[in-house]
């Protein structure tokens, strides 16, 4: 089916363009945090007076003009927003009623479908500066839910129509005003999609598709032979209601998906996104989710530059820093939907975040079009930090530990000599200017410090506009930790992959003991789904899949005796709780000295659900002695909350306050044929020392040493030479190659 060219310049009217009167930001309508609303299009303003809101896209042209498109019930709409203050409607494009609505561009051309019919209209763009948008064809299938394009081999995909195939279908952009149907993979219904070329790995060059679909998951095919379709990989997660949508980190490593109904039908109590670790595409794994708090339903997003603009409908533009991409840190929000946050099909639809002036958009089921301004989101991560070696668990006491830090710009341009390394060792924060390696490449010195205190410390630089950047961010209200210490040996150290001899205690509860094991939940109660340090398990509350969490309490989980005889010690742990109402309940973390006799609160947290990493010296709160406890405690009494813990990853390390240096032996490695390098290195210290070895100034991994002083490192999969160092004491070094 085709349809004669035409073209329109307005639903309205040339004349009437200029008179209409758009809607205005107004101060406090639209609740925001570092995202500005510029200007506002109603759908009154596009002639759409009785039906809704959906997707939206962008588009610019060879000239540099940039031009929103707003999917509508009843059409979509072309308008101009080179100027965002002052945006002009260009062009309407209608289509038959139809609540859904998708665009996609690719050259000079708009492909627009919906659920009733029409077909995949063909919109040329090229005179679109001119204020001509043209129709120029319509074509199979006749209607659909979403499509998407990859612009590297020139394929439009269709997805969730009821015309042949409900799966992805594949149409040949060659002409790109005749899309040709070529063939499509048929194994279920597919919802949303992105393909992609892949950039690394036994796949690269391979056009991969990361499919979302619905009930069944997520799947990934290679469609490089459209005639040949593989599937890669198919994955149900935790808590799964319909795996709705979702987009690629810019590297390509991670894919985040919203999930549609989770929250509706109850299986997690807030907004939920999840992140799957793609480097495989053959074996996606799942990594981590991320939340707002809120308990809006999400719908779709986008990555852009390290950023990840949500569309979570009653809670509006929701917007992260994934420069920690299994960590994404909410850095700024604009709420479309003032009513409230609760679950539900009204408010922010889509997002397009990938206009070359940073301008944003998002469009709403109700309120039309918004043209934001993300700038001062942007400008609270200007500046990208990375640490090739990782962040120091010790500093040496004498000084001179060196921390090398990647200083790269993200959305300003660093300042020239503005680095440094702000450390506080126990008298209030020194600045230590970075000095520079080369590019992006600086170092920082930590100064000497009395063994065994915990020095704070954080990173800041300036962008050429002034704006102070710092990691972690918010500092100095939020510090790294280091342990003056040569190294550190290991007192007690617990994955709760075996039973160590924790003993747990209930106090006036009905339900949500500590229990130790694999998470066998699926979040619906905000509880984990994965343990914090990949052994595999953890101890959590009320650890089953249901309705399950700590009812009264407090239940308590107590450490075995500890001897922390004769020295001070760093006691470290990975946390998580959930409160869904926030108010009184608590995770508390207690030390004791006597065997239990008394205890010293050392941390008291509220609702915090994610695996956060805490430590504290054990003399902050009590005098070290050989009958030392630890006990977490989770509460939810008066019983009126969904509360959930768990606690993960604990240890207790002891300073060492002498030279580890003077007793290192040697360092010698080797790589196996099959790549597997493995590195040796003999000391003359006593058993239960942590060492770190790192692998072309990075890639660290930890040994103890052995009852003979040994401590090994293995590192799998690799190639090519390698320079192995001794983190603690640099100058000890050796070569491996391998095939």
């Amino acid at each position: 089916m085709s349809i004669r060219a035409f073209r329109i310049r307005s639903s309205v009217g040339v004349a009437g363009l200029a008179a209409v009167a758009f809607s205005l930001p107004v101060s406090g309508q639209f609740s925001s945090d570092q995202i500005s609303l510029i200007r506002r299009v109603s759908l009154e303003d596009f002639g759409t007076f009785n039906g809704n809101g959906n997707g939206c896209w962008g588009y610019v042209s060879p000239s540099g003009r940039e031009y929103a498109i707003m999917g509508l019930s009843d059409g979509a709409a072309f308008v101009e927003i080179t100027n965002p203050a002052s945006p002009v409607i260009v062009a309407k494009i209608p289509h038959p009623n139809s609540l859904w609505c998708d665009v996609k561009v690719y050259q000079h051309y708009a492909y627009s479908v919906n659920e009733t019919g029409g077909g995949v209209q063909v919109i040329d763009l090229a005179r679109i500066d001119d204020g001509v948008v043209e129709l120029v064809n319509s074509v199979f299938p006749n209607e659909a839910h979403t499509i998407t394009v990859n612009p590297d081999t020139g394929y439009l995909y269709v997805c969730g129509s009821r015309n042949l195939s409900s799966g992805l279908q594949c149409h040949d952009l060659a002409d790109p005003a005749a899309p040709r149907y070529v063939n499509a993979w048929r194994e279920t219904y597919v919802h949303e999609a992105q393909v992609v070329t892949w950039r690394s790995g036994p796949l690269q060059g391979r056009e991969i598709a990361f499919l979302c679909v619905g009930h069944r998951g997520l799947a990934t095919a290679d469609v490089t032979d459209k005639m040949n379709i593989q599937t890669l990989s198919w994955i149900t997660y935790p808590g799964l209601g319909y795996c709705h949508q979702g987009w690629l980190l810019d590297d390509h490593r991670y894919f985040y998906v919203n999930d549609e109904t989770d929250e509706l039908n109850g299986n997690t109590p807030t907004t939920r996104t999840l992140i799957f670790d793609v480097s495989n595409p053959t074996r996606p794994v799942l990594v981590n989710t991320f939340t707002t708090g809120l308990r809006s339903t999400d719908h779709n997003l986008y990555v852009h530059q390290g950023l990840i603009f949500e569309a979570n409908y009653r809670s509006g533009l929701q917007l992260f820093d994934a420069s920690d991409p299994i960590r994404p840190r909410r850095i700024g929000f604009l709420d479309t939907y003032p009513s409230d946050d609760n679950p539900g099909y009204d408010g922010a639809w889509s997002t397009y975040p990938f206009f070359p002036s940073g301008v944003a958009l998002i469009s709403d089921m109700q309120s039309g079009l918004f043209i934001v301004d993300v700038t001062a989101a942007r400008s609270s991560v200007g500046l990208g930090f990375s640490y090739p070696a990782g962040l120091p668990l010790t500093v040496r006491p004498d000084g001179g530990t060196e921390l090398s830090v990647e200083i790269t710009p993200r959305f300003a341009d660093l300042l020239p000599g503005s680095g440094e390394l702000v450390v506080d060792r126990g008298g209030g924060f020194e600045i230590v200017p970075l000095v520079s390696d080369g590019g992006d490449r600086f170092r920082g010195v930590f100064p000497d410090a009395n063994c065994g205190i915990l020095l704070s410390y954080y990173l800041r630089a300036r962008t050429e506009d002034g704006t102070v950047v710092t990691d972690p961010p918010g500092a100095p209200a939020s510090v790294h930790r280091t342990l003056a210490s040569y190294a550190t040996r290991e007192l007690f150290v617990d994955d709760f992959s075996s039973d160590r001899g924790w003993t747990v205690t209930n106090e006036n509860l009905s339900d949500g003991a500590w229990e130790r094991g694999a998470p066998a939940g699926d979040g619906s109660t905000g509880d984990p789904i994965l343990d914090a340090d990949g052994g595999g398990a953890c101890f959590l509350t009320a650890n089953r899949l249901g309705n399950s969490d700590v009812d009264g309490g407090p239940t308590r989980l107590r450490s075995p005796l500890l001897d922390v005889s004769g020295t001070d010690a760093l006691v470290r742990y990975a946390r998580w709780f959930y409160n869904d109402d926030r108010d009184a309940d608590r995770l508390t973390v207690e030390v004791s000295n006597d065997d239990g006799a008394r205890w010293t609160v050392a941390e008291s947290t509220g609702h915090d659900p994610s695996w956060t990493p805490r430590q504290f010296l054990l003399s902050q709160f009590v005098s070290p002695s050989d009958r030392v406890r630890l006990r977490f405690s989770a509460t939810d009494n008066p019983n009126n909350s969904v509360t959930e813990g768990a606690v993960d990853a604990v240890e207790v390390l002891a300073p060492v306050c002498e030279d580890v240096c003077l007793s290192v032996v040697r360092l010698t490695a080797k790589c196996s044929s099959r790549g597997t390098l493995s590195a040796k290195l003999k000391t003359e210290l006593e058993p239960g020392v942590r060492l770190h070895v790192a692998r072309n100034g990075g890639d660290v991994l930890s040994g103890t040493t052995s009852s003979r002083g040994v401590a090994k490192f293995k590192w799998r999969d690799q190639s090519g030479s390698h320079v192995l160092t001794v983190v603690e004491c640099p100058e000890s070094q050796t070569q491996a190659d391998c095939p």
